[in-house]
Protein backbone atom coordinates (compact mmCIF):
# COMPACT_ATOMS: atom_id res chain seq x y z
CA UNK A 1 0.00 0.00 0.00
CA UNK A 2 3.02 2.27 0.02
CA UNK A 3 2.74 2.37 -3.80
CA UNK A 4 -0.28 4.59 -4.30
CA UNK A 5 -1.97 4.54 -7.66
CA UNK A 6 -5.16 6.40 -8.50
CA UNK A 7 -6.94 4.01 -10.91
CA UNK A 8 -8.06 6.91 -13.12
CA UNK A 9 -9.02 9.28 -10.31
CA UNK A 10 -7.72 12.69 -11.35
CA UNK A 11 -8.01 14.25 -7.89
CA UNK A 12 -4.84 14.51 -5.82
CA UNK A 13 -5.45 12.24 -2.85
CA UNK A 14 -3.50 11.99 0.36
CA UNK A 15 -2.33 8.46 1.07
CA UNK A 16 -3.95 7.19 4.27
CA UNK A 17 -1.86 4.97 6.59
CA UNK A 18 -4.00 1.88 5.92
CA UNK A 19 -6.22 0.83 3.05
CA UNK A 20 -9.93 1.32 3.66
CA UNK A 21 -12.84 -0.83 2.49
CA UNK A 22 -13.84 1.54 -0.34
CA UNK A 23 -10.32 1.62 -1.79
CA UNK A 24 -10.03 -2.18 -1.49
CA UNK A 25 -13.33 -2.62 -3.34
CA UNK A 26 -12.17 -0.23 -6.05
CA UNK A 27 -8.94 -2.23 -6.40
CA UNK A 28 -10.99 -5.43 -6.62
CA UNK A 29 -13.10 -3.99 -9.43
CA UNK A 30 -9.99 -2.70 -11.22
CA UNK A 31 -8.30 -6.12 -11.01
CA UNK A 32 -11.49 -7.84 -12.18
CA UNK A 33 -11.65 -5.53 -15.20
CA UNK A 34 -7.99 -6.30 -15.95
CA UNK A 35 -8.73 -10.03 -15.73
CA UNK A 36 -11.56 -9.56 -18.24
CA UNK A 37 -9.60 -7.32 -20.59
CA UNK A 38 -6.37 -9.33 -20.55
CA UNK A 39 -7.64 -12.87 -20.05
CA UNK A 40 -5.90 -13.23 -16.68
CA UNK A 41 -7.06 -16.35 -14.86
CA UNK A 42 -4.88 -16.33 -11.73
CA UNK A 43 -4.23 -13.42 -9.33
CA UNK A 44 -1.95 -13.28 -6.31
CA UNK A 45 -2.64 -10.18 -4.26
CA UNK A 46 0.00 -9.16 -1.73
CA UNK A 47 -0.58 -6.78 1.14
CA UNK A 48 2.66 -4.95 1.88
CA UNK A 49 4.24 -1.57 2.31
CA UNK A 50 4.49 0.20 5.60
CA UNK A 51 2.90 -2.33 7.94
CA UNK A 52 -0.30 -3.84 6.53
CA UNK A 53 -1.11 -5.49 9.85
CA UNK A 54 -1.91 -2.06 11.29
CA UNK A 55 -5.35 -2.91 9.93
CA UNK A 56 -7.52 -4.67 12.44
CA UNK A 57 -7.91 -8.39 11.64
CA UNK A 58 -11.66 -7.93 11.16
CA UNK A 59 -11.08 -5.18 8.58
CA UNK A 60 -8.50 -7.35 6.81
CA UNK A 61 -11.01 -10.23 6.76
CA UNK A 62 -13.71 -7.99 5.23
CA UNK A 63 -11.29 -6.69 2.60
CA UNK A 64 -10.23 -10.21 1.62
CA UNK A 65 -13.88 -11.29 1.42
CA UNK A 66 -14.81 -8.34 -0.81
CA UNK A 67 -11.80 -8.95 -3.05
CA UNK A 68 -12.84 -12.60 -3.37
CA UNK A 69 -16.39 -11.59 -4.24
CA UNK A 70 -15.15 -9.27 -6.98
CA UNK A 71 -12.27 -11.27 -8.47
CA UNK A 72 -13.10 -14.97 -8.08
CA UNK A 73 -15.92 -15.04 -10.63
CA UNK A 74 -13.22 -14.18 -13.21
CA UNK A 75 -9.95 -15.62 -11.82
CA UNK A 76 -8.56 -17.74 -9.02
CA UNK A 77 -7.27 -15.59 -6.19
CA UNK A 78 -4.50 -16.08 -3.65
CA UNK A 79 -3.34 -13.77 -0.88
CA UNK A 80 0.01 -12.96 0.68
CA UNK A 81 1.05 -10.42 3.28
CA UNK A 82 4.49 -9.02 4.08
CA UNK A 83 4.87 -7.95 7.70
CA UNK A 84 7.53 -6.91 10.16
CA UNK A 85 6.22 -9.72 12.35
CA UNK A 86 5.59 -7.65 15.46
CA UNK A 87 1.79 -7.99 15.42
CA UNK A 88 0.27 -11.47 15.56
CA UNK A 89 -2.84 -12.57 17.41
CA UNK A 90 -5.27 -15.48 17.26
CA UNK A 91 -7.64 -13.21 15.30
CA UNK A 92 -4.93 -12.64 12.68
CA UNK A 93 -4.24 -16.38 12.44
CA UNK A 94 -7.97 -17.02 11.97
CA UNK A 95 -8.13 -14.48 9.13
CA UNK A 96 -5.02 -15.97 7.53
CA UNK A 97 -6.53 -19.45 7.77
CA UNK A 98 -9.91 -18.38 6.40
CA UNK A 99 -8.33 -16.77 3.34
CA UNK A 100 -5.26 -19.06 3.05
CA UNK A 101 -2.90 -16.09 3.30
CA UNK A 102 0.81 -16.76 2.82
CA UNK A 103 2.74 -14.69 5.37
CA UNK A 104 6.16 -13.21 4.67
CA UNK A 105 8.12 -11.88 7.64
CA UNK A 106 10.85 -9.25 7.40
CA UNK A 107 13.71 -10.38 9.63
CA UNK A 108 17.29 -9.41 8.94
CA UNK A 109 19.24 -12.28 10.49
CA UNK A 110 20.47 -12.33 14.07
CA UNK A 111 19.57 -9.63 16.60
CA UNK A 112 22.52 -7.38 15.71
CA UNK A 113 21.66 -7.40 12.00
CA UNK A 114 17.94 -7.06 12.59
CA UNK A 115 18.29 -4.12 14.95
CA UNK A 116 20.16 -2.00 12.39
CA UNK A 117 16.92 -1.26 10.54
CA UNK A 118 14.02 -2.69 12.53
CA UNK A 119 13.70 -0.96 15.86
CA UNK A 120 10.32 -0.10 17.32
CA UNK A 121 9.26 3.50 16.62
CA UNK A 122 10.06 4.24 20.28
CA UNK A 123 13.54 2.69 19.94
CA UNK A 124 13.50 -0.83 21.44
CA UNK A 125 14.48 -3.92 19.47
CA UNK A 126 11.74 -5.86 17.66
CA UNK A 127 13.92 -8.93 17.16
CA UNK A 128 12.56 -11.21 19.92
CA UNK A 129 8.93 -10.43 19.04
CA UNK A 130 9.57 -10.96 15.35
CA UNK A 131 11.44 -14.22 15.95
CA UNK A 132 8.74 -15.54 18.32
CA UNK A 133 5.96 -14.66 15.86
CA UNK A 134 7.85 -16.26 12.99
CA UNK A 135 8.07 -19.45 15.07
CA UNK A 136 4.31 -19.21 15.78
CA UNK A 137 3.65 -18.92 12.04
CA UNK A 138 5.75 -22.01 11.36
CA UNK A 139 3.70 -23.94 13.94
CA UNK A 140 0.42 -22.49 12.62
CA UNK A 141 1.17 -23.53 9.02
CA UNK A 142 1.42 -27.18 10.15
CA UNK A 143 3.81 -28.07 7.30
CA UNK A 144 1.41 -26.69 4.65
CA UNK A 145 3.94 -25.39 2.12
CA UNK A 146 1.42 -22.91 0.72
CA UNK A 147 1.00 -21.30 4.12
CA UNK A 148 4.46 -21.82 5.64
CA UNK A 149 5.98 -18.41 6.21
CA UNK A 150 8.77 -16.96 4.11
CA UNK A 151 11.27 -14.27 5.06
CA UNK A 152 12.97 -11.31 3.48
CA UNK A 153 16.07 -9.63 4.82
CA UNK A 154 17.86 -6.33 4.34
CA UNK A 155 21.47 -7.23 3.62
CA UNK A 156 23.42 -4.38 5.12
CA UNK A 157 27.11 -4.48 4.15
CA UNK A 158 28.08 -3.85 7.79
CA UNK A 159 26.59 -7.17 8.90
CA UNK A 160 28.25 -10.58 8.79
CA UNK A 161 26.43 -12.13 5.82
CA UNK A 162 27.48 -15.68 6.74
CA UNK A 163 25.96 -15.17 10.19
CA UNK A 164 22.76 -13.83 8.61
CA UNK A 165 22.55 -16.95 6.46
CA UNK A 166 23.04 -19.19 9.49
CA UNK A 167 20.40 -17.24 11.42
Amino acid sequence: YCYYFNMGDTRALARPPVVDQDRAEAVGQWITQGCDDLGIRKVLLSFHGGEPMLLKPRAFDRICASLRAAIEPKASLGFAIQTNGTILSPAWLEAFSRHRVHVGVSIDGDRLAHDRHRLDKRGPSTFETTKRNLERLVDWSNDDRALGPSTISVLDWRNDLAEIYRS
